[in-house]
């Protein structure tokens, strides 16, 4: 699903399994194989490791929806894994959890996870997009801009060229990242941060709301403000 990418995108014709059950995340991905397949909506399952509690609507126009557990997907044979299935979480953390918990329980590897991209983001073609990432309307990726796996672009964010996004990480609605940066896994960049040209951050650094990051971000550091300073030094 989308251009240069080195993950494996699912079957346009078959059925479609997410695996983790994240409301918000799900609500996204729905309307990305909406928009995806007009005129003819795509069955999807949602399989939950654990048992949700949430109640908020994720459902789309037209695509029918079935929940299980994990047990009994795999009782019935691991259904849509061999199309490449979908990682339905959001958060760095969560992501990790969700995938660690299906490798370990089900054998799922991050091989088998597809890349779910809006019809309307805009990947160069020289980009590289790892497993399981999913990208959100208007968002844009700039030539030789690289994603690890299970990378989150909100919508109307934007990567620049020759920047890395490290796996796991998170980037927020309206982030935008300059060229030459380099951020680490499972890095969180708040809504509308923007990082300029040749910034490295550490893996795990939370980027608050709004930031101007404008110097490099060592690894687990919470960091707020224009511009941007270290509120929290992680250990």
């Amino acid at each position: 699903m989308g251009a240069a990418s080195n993950s494996r995108a699912t079957s346009p014709s078959g059925a479609i399994t997410i695996l983790g059950r994240s409301p918000a995340t799900l609500a996204m991905l729905l309307e990305s194989l909406r928009c995806q397949q007009p005129h003819s909506p795509p069955a999807v399952r949602v399989v939950a490791n654990v048992v949700p509690d949430d109640p908020l609507r994720f459902d789309a126009p037209g695509i029918s929806v079935t929940e299980c557990d994990h047990e009994s997907w795999a009782v019935d044979g691991r259904p849509g894994l061999a199309s490449g299935v979908l990682c339905g979480v959001y958060r760095p953390a969560i992501k990790q959890a969700v995938v660690a918990f299906f490798r370990d329980r089900h054998g799922v590897k991050t091989d088998d996870y597809a890349s779910c991209l809006h019809p309307t983001a805009v990947p160069a073609s020289s980009a590289t997009l790892g497993p399981g990432c999913q990208v959100e309307p208007l968002a844009a990726i700039a030539p030789h801009a690289t994603l690890g796996e299970f990378v989150t672009v909100n919508r109307q964010a934007s990567i620049g060229h020759h920047t890395h996004v490290g796996a796991f990480s998170t980037l927020n609605p309206g982030v935008n990242v300059a060229g030459h940066c380099d951020l680490g896994d499972g890095v969180t960049v708040g809504m509308g941060s923007n990082i300029v040209d040749g910034i490295r951050i550490g893996a795990g650094a939370v980027i608050g709301a709004g930031a101007l990051v404008t110097r490099d971000v060592p690894a687990g550091a919470l960091v707020m403000g224009v511009p941007a300073r270290v509120r929290e030094q992680g250990s």
